[in-house]
């Protein structure tokens, strides 16, 4: 009876620690995947001058 209980109890601790494996290696997928920064906005670029000045004329 003994052994039964340790055995329930041992899958229980196993199925647990793959659960959180596999919700750790997720959030590790989708962090790795993002770009550590984004770029809002873009100030005194020789693209957007150009453009600027095409459109004034």
């Amino acid at each position: 009876m003994l052994f039964a209980v340790l055995f329930i109890l041992s899958a229980r601790n196993f199925i647990g620690m793959g659960l959180l494996g596999e919700y750790i290696g997720r959030i590790y997928n989708d962090v790795r995947a993002r770009p550590r920064y984004f770029i809002q906005r873009v100030i005194n670029s020789q693209k957007d001058v150009s453009s600027v000045q095409e459109i004034e004329q």
